[in-house]
């Protein structure tokens, strides 16, 4: 065994001499030869620093690897006790058969139970977050265009509020001609104070929407002239001071008279001073009057739409030429159509949002 040793010492001895020696590095130019001396001990330290090198390479990527599996085997066990199905929430773990459940601390079926109640409890706590932050936004922007809707009625010199209890009272008035069937407890939790307050907006939002339909925006009559506004004027027959209920409009001879929105018919006849006059009726308490038509074209109860024909223009009744007598009427008082007339030519320029 020594001679062996010894044998295989000397051969070390041998190799490392041939592999370890002084060495020379010979630089060769056109003009000059030069030379590096490369000793014993600086190969050795070169060795050394390659060895080390190697060494912290070796280990870096062990290492990595080691992590890597690591965090692998703790991705899979989060998977495992937060995972997506609901149905098998309360179903106990196995820890026995879940090693990886085991190295996080879970060491029974009570404690994987809890962590998924707590994943579930962090899961309603951020729908209810997501569904304030909807209920806000939708609310916002129903509060916008009901401020919207109103400043489109303010315009015409209607109370928005006035509109909205008028249509609000309408609409209950036909709901409750229609209700009934039997008392069904609900089991549906009770909503809260923002989400029945997004409620009420929306409903306001709708109400205004159905008053901006029905309110008189179209033009009565086209390419006319107006010779006479709303108010006191001097009369054209005995020249004193009079109140003008309407606005005088005349376009060309025989021009056709249009309803200014949907409604329904409530007088075609000849009216005294307004000779052929027919009052289209749109809800809410709005009316519009078109008087000394020269033709009616419609009949009591009709319902027409907006721009309908519903006349022809003419000078019939206390008239002193061929034009449209137009009125606005709000629970049976006459209001100026010129304001209507405006808004209507504003939300046809799109300077007013309708929707």
């Amino acid at each position: 065994m020594q001679t062996y040793m010894l044998t295989l010492f000397k051969a070390v001895k041998y190799y490392f001499k041939c592999a370890i020696h002084p060495r020379r590095i010979i630089i060769s130019s056109d003009k000059k030869v030069s030379h590096i001396n490369i000793s014993v001990p600086l190969q050795l330290c070169a060795i050394f620093l390659v060895s080390c090198g190697i060494m912290w390479s070796l280990y870096a990527t062990g290492r990595f690897i080691a992590v890597h599996s690591t965090l692998e085997a703790q991705s899979n066990t989060l998977r495992t006790v937060t995972g997506k199905k609901i149905d098998n929430i309360f179903t106990p773990f196995n820890t026995t058969q879940s090693p990886a459940i085991s190295k996080l601390g879970i060491m029974n079926p009570q404690d994987a139970s809890q962590a998924k109640l707590a994943l579930l409890e962090q899961q309603v706590n951020d729908l209810k977050s997501e569904k304030e932050a909807i209920v806000e936004r939708v609310k916002i922007k129903a509060d916008g265009r009901i401020d919207d809707l109103e400043s489109i009625v303010r315009q015409t010199g209607l109370s928005p509020d006035e509109m909205e209890k008028t249509a609000s009272k309408a609409k209950k008035e036909k709901d409750e001609d229609a209700e009934g069937g039997p008392y069904i407890p609900t089991k549906m939790p009770k909503i809260s104070e923002e989400t029945s307050d997004m409620f009420a907006s929306l409903d306001r939002l709708e109400t205004l929407r159905q008053v901006i339909t029905n309110l008189p925006f179209g033009i009565p009559i086209k390419r006319s002239e107006e010779h006479s506004s709303f108010g006191n004027r001097i009369d054209p027959f005995n020249g004193d001071m009079a109140f003008h209920s309407g606005l005088d409009l005349a376009g060309p001879i025989k021009s056709p008279i249009y309803s200014t929105a949907d409604g329904t018919v409530i007088n075609a006849e000849r009216d005294g001073s307004y000779g052929n006059m027919v009052d289209v009726d749109h809800g809410f308490g709005v009316v519009t009057r078109y008087g000394h038509l020269s033709a009616i074209s419609v009949h009591k109860g009709d319902k027409v739409k907006k721009g309908s024909i519903i006349g022809i223009q003419g000078s019939t009744g206390r008239s002193t030429g061929p034009h449209l007598h137009y009125e606005v009427r709000y629970n049976g008082e006459p209001i100026n159509p010129q304001k209507f007339l405006r808004t209507g030519r504003l939300l046809e320029l799109g300077n007013v949002s309708q929707d």
